[in-house]
């Protein structure tokens, strides 16, 4: 994936459900965040990773209490724009769907239109919004223009 790939932009048509293996996220939660995104690689967690502690974040938790998934969103006036990112050895198995369910489900509570973007060559993350009840609306492109020399 290159990223100036075609994005797809996807708002929530549907209610996202919820997962016990997710729930909000708070201080306590500081060094499970830095756990995570020790896992990741830099730019996984610039692409889905979190302002920790300045928006609203939720994570997905395996049965030992390890936090396998983060989402969470930056308000842009009624729209929610949901992030996520998930620990490379997890994916696959629900916890990013779990954490965008927390943080949809939120948003929505909050009066705000939940927005899942995603490079479109991301199969994965497609899928995943689908399922959870987002449908395409949009496509963006990031251009970038150098200056003459």
């Amino acid at each position: 994936m290159r990223p100036n790939d075609p994005a797809s932009i996807a708002y929530a048509t549907r209610e996202c459900g919820a997962d016990a293996r997710a729930r909000a996220l708070d201080e306590g939660d500081r060094d499970r965040v830095a756990d995570l995104r020790s896992r990741c690689t830099a730019e996984e967690w610039e692409h889905g990773g979190s302002d920790f502690g300045s928006v609203p974040t939720f994570g997905a938790f395996d049965e030992r209490g390890e936090l396998m998934a983060l989402a969470g969103y930056q308000r842009w006036d009624r729209i929610a724009h949901l992030y996520i990112v998930t620990s490379p050895a997890a994916r696959g198995r629900g916890y990013g769907g779990a954490a965008v369910s927390a943080a949809a489900s939120h948003a929505s509570s909050a009066g705000l239109l939940p927005q899942y973007r995603t490079l479109r060559a991301n199969v994965p993350a497609i899928r995943l919004a689908r399922r959870l009840g987002f449908a395409e609306y949009g496509v963006s492109v990031f251009v970038r223009i150098r200056a003459a020399e």
